[in-house]
């Protein structure tokens, strides 16, 4: 959502936004075996932490051909991310959690269906969805509800989502509730199925 549509350098993007990603936690000394137990919250890096580290290697980016990505790329991908790390959108995705427990979960929506953009609202949608998933098909015994769910129908690909975690919850010992206030809401083609 916050690339341009210019195929090969968001193919680029995308590769080098995976290298540095790596290199990040790498410095943290952060991977896949790392005893995640002791932290909390405050323990891990937000956004800014992450663009803080992509500035320093764009400052120091070496031009002798050792690297595998251009600057030009480098700077791309850092315009693309600038929103979500320190620009304008970083107050909805640049902070540590304040989930201080899982046993009830309640996230609100409804500020952002006015005034936000649809590329922010879906990258926050998908955000709950993913958190939602998890809780339910890889912890299990969990319950997610969707009110007004009217409000997705129009995201396909949300649609989609749902739909495919909720036929495999149950596997889970978990489940999943949709409610709209209209039946009519979930008849439309391509949703009711």
């Amino acid at each position: 959502a916050c690339f341009s549509s210019d195929r090969p350098y968001q193919y680029m993007k995308l590769a080098l936004l995976e290298i540095m990603r790596r290199k990040f936690y790498s410095s943290l000394e952060l991977d896949d075996d790392s005893d995640l137990s002791d932290l909390t919250s405050k323990d891990y890096p937000i956004l800014s932490d992450f663009y803080q580290m992509l500035e320093d290697e764009r400052k120091s980016y070496l031009v002798k051909g050792q690297e595998i990505y251009s600057k030009e790329t480098l700077e791309r991908l850092m315009l693309g991310l600038n929103s979500i790390c320190v620009g304008n959108d970083s107050k909805f995705f640049n902070n540590h959690t304040n989930i201080t427990s899982d046993m009830f979960v309640t996230f609100g929506f409804k500020g952002l269906l006015g005034g936000s953009s649809e590329n922010l609202r879906n990258a926050i949608l998908f955000n709950i969805l993913s958190y939602m998933s998890n809780e339910l098909l890889t912890r299990g015994n969990a319950v997610g509800s969707l009110d007004e769910f009217y409000l997705f129908l129009s995201n396909k690909t949300a649609v989609e989502y749902i739909r495919n975690f909720m036929k495999r919850v149950r596997k889970k010992d978990s489940m999943i509730i949709i409610a709209s206030q209209n039946l009519e809401d979930f008849s439309q083609p391509g949703i009711r199925e």
